[in-house]
């Protein structure tokens, strides 16, 4: 009985020693971090009308003394550029729009959503809430 419990207490201690060493921890990401990449627009809502999407991409770079990035309107074939902030709280997303081309973004925006791989943003227009669902 005494060699079963040391052999039942050795298998134990190496399976609990292999499964917490296979466990590799993902470095968790800040919020800017999560944010950089491309994301497609997979819809969009005004006036409580859904669009789904059409092509079109935010890539938003790496910040270096600014934060860049490149719209790009699927429907038009253009891209344009543009810069922005994301709060320290990651809640708001501004975005200067550089250019005429591409999509017309900016605006500051309401993050409803920001995880790896889901963004949802929001802004109030004149013509009510316009919001955006992006997958990257």
């Amino acid at each position: 009985m005494n060699h079963f419990l040391k052999s039942s207490l050795l298998i134990l201690l190496i399976s609990t020693l292999l499964i917490g060493c296979a466990k590799e921890q993902l470095p968790s990401l800040t919020p800017t971090e999560m944010l950089v990449g491309k994301w497609e627009i997979t819809s969009t809502v005004l006036f409580d009308a859904h669009v789904s999407g059409d092509g079109s991409f935010l890539q938003f770079e790496s910040c270096n003394t600014t934060c860049d990035g490149i719209d790009f309107n699927g429907a038009s074939n253009t891209a344009g550029n543009f810069t922005y902030v994301l709060s320290d709280d990651a809640t708001s997303l501004v975005i200067d729009d550089k250019s005429n081309d591409g999509l017309t973004i900016g605006y500051t925006w309401e993050v409803t959503e920001l995880s790896n791989s889901n963004l949802s943003i929001k802004t109030s227009t004149m013509f009510g809430d316009y919001k955006i669902y992006l997958t990257k």
